[in-house]
C-alpha cells in the first residue's frame, strides 16, 4: 500500500502499481515510497504537506505559461519527453540523480542530440521553480547540462559576397527581394522582426527603426529597441516606401504579413544565393550574422552592437569579437606614459659591461 498525501490534511491508502524500463528504476522508487510511509507513519512527514505529479505540474505550467513564445515548443517537449518520464513521479521526488536517469536514456547523442536534450532540461528546470512560486516545492535540484561545443555560425564572409548577393537580388521581379534583404544585413533584424515591421516603426526623417515586433509577438526577450538605418540602407528604404502602399514593410503578396515559412526567407533566398554562385549554405540567420560580423570587422562597438542586435547579455555579443582585426591597435596609448624617462643606452658600453 502505498500513502499519498493530498490537499487539506487528509490521506488515504490505495494500491498502486506501475511500470518501469529497468529494475533499478523500480527498486529506486520502491525505496522513496517505503521511506514515504514509514516517516508518514512514524508522523516524520506532516499530512499538511501537498503533494502533486509532474503530469499536474504540466497542465499548470500549460495553463500559466500559455502566452510564452515558444510554448508550443514546450507543448511539444513535455508530450513527447519529460512527461512519459516524469509524469506520475510526484514533484517533490524528482531529484539529481532522477534527472541524470533521465540524461543516460537519450542515448545515443551527438552535439546536436545533447542541444535538444538540454533544451528540455531547461524546461524542466522552469517548471521546478515555478513549483517554487506556487508552493509545490521547497526547491529545485541541482540540473546539469550538457558541455557542447559551440558551432561555429555562418555569414556572408565578404564584402564581395554582400555585394553579389544584393545585386542578385536586385534581378528578382518583385523589389521586395531587395528591400527585405538590404534591411536585414544592414539592420540584423530577426526574420520574425522582418516580418512584424510597420511603416509606422520606421522614422525615415531620423533614420532609425523600432524594433518590438516578431510577426505578431512581442519581439524575443519583449524588449523594444532601435536600430539605426544606417547610410546604404536610407536610400533603398526611400525608394521602397514609395512603391510599397501596404501597412507592413515587407507584405505578402496579399499586402499581408509574412508568415514563417515564407517564400522570401528560404526557396527565393536559395534563388538569390545560387545566381549569385555563394557556394557555402546561406540563411536568413546568417544574414543577420552577416551584419553583427561586418560590424565588428568594422571596428564598431560592441556595447553597441548589443543593443541594435537585440542581446540580453554581452556575452551572447561576444562571439563576434575575435572578427575584429585591430581589437588592441586602437588601444595602445589609451593609458597615459608616466615611466620617468631615462638617458638613452649605449648598447655597445652595455654589451661590453656584461662581458666583462
Amino acid at each position: 500500500p502505498i500513502i499519498d498525501l493530498v490537499q487539506g490534511g487528509h490521506h488515504h491508502v490505495r494500491l498502486q502499481s506501475q511500470t518501469f524500463g529497468s529494475k533499478a528504476d523500480a527498486e529506486l522508487f520502491l525505496r522513496q515510497r517505503t521511506t514515504e510511509v514509514e516517516e508518514f507513519l512514524r508522523g516524520i512527514a506532516g499530512v499538511t504537506i501537498e503533494a502533486h505529479r509532474f503530469a499536474s505540474l504540466a497542465d499548470q505550467w500549460l495553463e500559466m505559461r500559455a502566452d510564452k513564445r515558444s510554448i508550443e515548443t514546450d507543448r511539444t517537449y513535455l508530450r513527447l519527453y519529460l512527461t512519459p518520464y516524469f509524469g506520475e513521479m510526484l514533484v517533490h521526488e524528482i531529484r539529481s540523480e532522477q534527472v541524470e536517469r533521465y540524461k543516460g536514456k537519450q542515448a545515443p547523442l551527438t552535439d546536436s542530440a545533447k542541444n535538444t536534450v538540454n533544451r528540455q532540461l531547461a524546461l524542466l528546470r522552469a517548471m521546478l521553480n515555478l513549483a517554487v512560486e506556487i508552493g509545490w516545492l521547497d526547491s529545485v535540484p541541482k540540473i546539469r547540462l550538457y558541455k557542447v561545443p559551440r558551432r561555429p555560425y555562418s555569414y556572408l564572409e565578404t564584402e564581395d559576397d554582400i555585394a553579389r548577393l544584393l545585386a542578385s537580388a536586385k534581378q528578382e521581379r518583385e523589389r521586395v527581394v531587395l528591400a527585405c534583404y538590404a534591411t536585414a544585413i544592414y539592420t540584423g533584424m530577426r526574420s520574425g522582426e522582418l516580418a512584424g515591421l510597420r511603416w509606422s516603426d520606421v522614422n525615415l526623417r531620423e533614420n532609425r527603426i523600432t524594433v518590438h515586433r516578431s510577426y505578431s509577438d512581442p519581439t524575443k526577450g519583449a524588449n523594444l529597441r532601435h536600430v539605426p538605418i544606417l547610410n546604404p540602407l536610407q536610400p533603398v528604404l526611400h525608394s521602397w516606401r514609395a512603391l510599397n502602399p501596404c501597412a507592413f514593410v515587407f507584405p505578402n503578396r496579399a499586402g499581408g504579413m509574412l508568415d514563417p515559412n515564407a517564400r522570401l526567407f528560404k526557396h527565393v533566398l536559395d534563388r538569390v544565393l545560387k545566381r549569385a554562385q555563394i557556394g557555402y549554405r546561406v540563411t536568413m540567420k546568417s544574414v543577420r550574422h552577416t551584419f553583427a560580423s561586418h560590424w565588428v570587422m568594422n571596428s564598431g562597438d560592441l556595447f553597441k552592437l548589443q543593443k541594435m542586435m537585440g542581446h540580453s547579455s554581452i556575452e551572447t555579443t561576444m562571439i563576434y569579437a575575435h572578427l575584429a582585426p585591430d581589437a588592441f591597435e586602437r588601444d595602445m596609448d589609451r593609458m597615459p606614459n608616466l615611466v620617468p624617462r631615462e638617458a638613452p643606452i649605449n648598447l655597445q658600453v652595455a654589451k661590453q659591461e656584461r662581458s666583462g
